[in-house]
Formats: C-alpha cells, sequence, structure tokens
C-alpha cells in the first residue's frame, strides 16, 4: 500500500534550475480560481482580471517589472514581519508547491508581446529564492487590466492580497493605514476643502469601506478612523474632533486649562468604559498615596474625567451622545453591583479609609458641539442627557 503524503512530497529542492509543467501542475491542484477564488476572482471590480498561471517568466522578467521588490512593499508600512519565517522554511524545505505563488499584472503590446508590469503578491518569496536557489523561473498568476483599472488599485489589491491569511505575512491596520496614504497621496478618493458634512460622511464611507476591504474583515478600524480625522483637518484647515489614544493626553489638555493636580485634588482620564473605569481608579488611589499618604486624610479628591478615545468619523456629534449616555446609563447599574455606596477605600494595616472621588463628566472632543460646549473641556454627565433629551424631542 503506498504510504500518504506528506508536505515534503510537494517540495521543489533549491538546487534545481527549473520549475516544470509537472511543478505546475502539482501547484495548480492547491491553488486555482475554483478552490480559491478570493486569491484569483475577488478583486474584478479593482479593474483586474485574472488570466493563467504560469511558469515562463523568470527572474529577469520580475526584476524588470515596475514594482518594490524589496522587503518594504509600497502596501506595507514596515516589511513583511513574516520575512524571517518564510526564508527558514525555504532553507529547511526548499519551495513548496502547495504554497501561493506570485500575483503579477502584465501589459500587452500591439504584436502580442507580454510584459510584467506590477508584481502584486510574493514579493518576499520570490527575494528568498533570489537568495537562497538556482531556480530561474517562477510560478505567477497573471492578470490583465480592464477599463476599471488604475494605479492606485496596484496599492490597494497588495494590500488585499496580504491580509488574507497569516502565514503569508498578514497586514495589520497601520499596513492598511499607509496604504491608504499612499493612494489619497497619488489622488485616489479626492476630498474638496469645501465639502460639506454630508459629502464628507460620504467619503469617509467609501475610504472605510476601501480600508475594510484591503483587510479582508468588517470591523471598526480605529487606526483608520483616526487616520482619516487627520486627513480632513489637513484638508479642510480646522480640527473636526480631538483623537484621544489614552487618558494622560485628556490630563495634559486640561492642565493647560486650569485643572492641576495640588495638595487636595489630583485628576485622571479613561475611556467610557465602566470596567476599566474601575480598575484605573483604583491603580489611580494607590499610585497617589505611594508618592502622598496623607492625601485623601487631609480632605483630598480624585476627579475622573472621560474620554471618548477616537470618535466615530462619520457621526461623531451621535457618537459622543450614544457613547457617554450609554456608559452612564451603565455605569450606575454596575456601581450599585459592585461598589453600591458608590465610595472607593483604602487600607492602612487593619483600617479602612475613604479614598474621595467624583465623577466630572465627560471631555468635549467634536467640532460639532463647539456651539454647545467648547471643545476641551469637561461637560457633566447630567448635562449630556439633559441635550441629548432636547435634541431627541
Amino acid at each position: 500500500m503506498a504510504l500518504p503524503k506528506t508536505s515534503s512530497d510537494f517540495c521543489v529542492n533549491l538546487k534545481e534550475h527549473e520549475l516544470t509543467q509537472k511543478h505546475l501542475e502539482i501547484h495548480e491542484k492547491f491553488w486555482s480560481p475554483e478552490s480559491r477564488p478570493e486569491w484569483f476572482t475577488a478583486f474584478l471590480h479593482k479593474g483586474l482580471v485574472y488570466d493563467r498561471t504560469t511558469i515562463e517568466f523568470d527572474v529577469e522578467d520580475l526584476q524588470n517589472a515596475q514594482s518594490t521588490l524589496t522587503n518594504l512593499q509600497e502596501y506595507r508600512k514596515d516589511g513583511n514581519r513574516q520575512k524571517n519565517n518564510i526564508y527558514n522554511g525555504l532553507k529547511k524545505d526548499g519551495l513548496d508547491l502547495s504554497c501561493k505563488g506570485i500575483h503579477v499584472v502584465v501589459d500587452v503590446d500591439e504584436d502580442g508581446n507580454e510584459r510584467i508590469k506590477y508584481v502584486v503578491g510574493g514579493n518576499t518569496v520570490h527575494t528568498g529564492l533570489r537568495k537562497f536557489s538556482n531556480l530561474d523561473n517562477r510560478i505567477c498568476y497573471v492578470f490583465k487590466t480592464t477599463k476599471d483599472f488604475n494605479p492606485n488599485n496596484i496599492i490597494s489589491v497588495g494590500t488585499y492580497l496580504n491580509s488574507l491569511e497569516k502565514q503569508f505575512g498578514q497586514n495589520d491596520e497601520g499596513d492598511v493605514v499607509n496604504s491608504l496614504n499612499q493612494m489619497l497621496d497619488n489622488g485616489a478618493y479626492p476630498l474638496d476643502a469645501n465639502a460639506s458634512e454630508t459629502e464628507i460622511t460620504n467619503w469617509i464611507e467609501s475610504v472605510e469601506d476601501e480600508a475594510k476591504w484591503m483587510m479582508s474583515i468588517d470591523v471598526e478600524l480605529k487606526k483608520v478612523q483616526s487616520f482619516l480625522h487627520s486627513y480632513i483637518e489637513g484638508v479642510k484647515g480646522q480640527r473636526r474632533v480631538v483623537d484621544i489614544t489614552i487618558g494622560s493626553e485628556v490630563e495634559k489638555i486640561l492642565e493647560s486649562k486650569g485643572y492641576k493636580n495640588n495638595n487636595t485634588t489630583k485628576y485622571v482620564s479613561m475611556s467610557c468604559m465602566p470596567k476599566s473605569t474601575l480598575w484605573i481608579i483604583h491603580n489611580k488611589i494607590k499610585a497617589i498615596l505611594e508618592v502622598e499618604p496623607k492625601f485623601f486624610k487631609r480632605g483630598g479628591r480624585l476627579q475622573v474625567i472621560s474620554h471618548l478615545g477616537t470618535p466615530d468619523t462619520k457621526d461623531p456629534v451621535g457618537y459622543f451622545f450614544k457613547q457617554y449616555n450609554t456608559y452612564w446609563a451603565e455605569m450606575n447599574p454596575y456601581m450599585d453591583m459592585v461598589n453600591p455606596d458608590w465610595k472607593f477605600y483604602y487600607t492602612e494595616g487593619n483600617e479602612r479609609f475613604e479614598a474621595a472621588v467624583d465623577f466630572l463628566g465627560g471631555f468635549q472632543q467634536i467640532e460639532g458641539l463647539n456651539e454647545t460646549w467648547e471643545m476641551e473641556t469637561v461637560v457633566s454627565f447630567d448635562e449630556i442627557m439633559e441635550e441629548y433629551l432636547e435634541r431627541s424631542a
């Protein structure tokens, strides 16, 4: 009885000089539009149509292509983070025919001659083979362009391909932000400086859809939203929101407005999440006591200010009311359950003492609410709820 095949049966020794038709046939059992359509036919709308899989292109053809055939690709911020693993796999096992090939886009001249113009995916494997093998040719997936193609789509499709499968060097959100930045710089998704709020919202939806497609996931992308806030601010010449990454950023802004720590008052800011709120408050109390053991005994109070992090790009005003109202509505029953008297305590030996804590409200980060509350101020939750009810009436 024949032994079952193992992965080593599909590996080509790097001492060989040429991939053969037999190698190609083995590879196509693993990689084809029928078995993996996401790698071949999911980007027709980007103006790229799959033509064939071939071994006819050699190293020189690839090197002459208009591409970034280095470890740092246009659609990766910091290069392929799996590079060393890929190289080690090549050196240990050879070229695994069950792994993906190289995505290329060709130009066809008037005589029907083809030339590789772009290498869209597979650069790291190609570079590794140049370093460690004698192989002269490569397995390439050939794509041709349609009327819907433009050069920005190379960045978009390359980012999408890198996101499909982690073992090949999947993108993170920073890579997608890097790709978006290049695409916008190249003229994709133009935004007029005088765009209305509705036009900005529509623009954001288009760019976020592009980002989600490139990431191959449909989730909220905070780094992308933060990038879009900055981009819109640059185009329009005014802030739309204040982006906050950590609470200390809020504390620093408010310090310049008079919210200064002193012998009787300390400030702390955190995102509006009930569970993390209590954890941060307890840690802040501990940190205060390590420096000033008598702070609370002499009447000191800890003032708590919530923030929104990165506000929603499409509807920052709606996000403000939804997040803060939801937070405060959830905070009340949560505190009633885990901290019913709404008081915080610390111990010294066998004695327990109260640490006075006040919830001041939410940090105002939205330009669209400037006429109601000045940006970069603190608004009480009662005021937020009252304004929300008036707007909802």
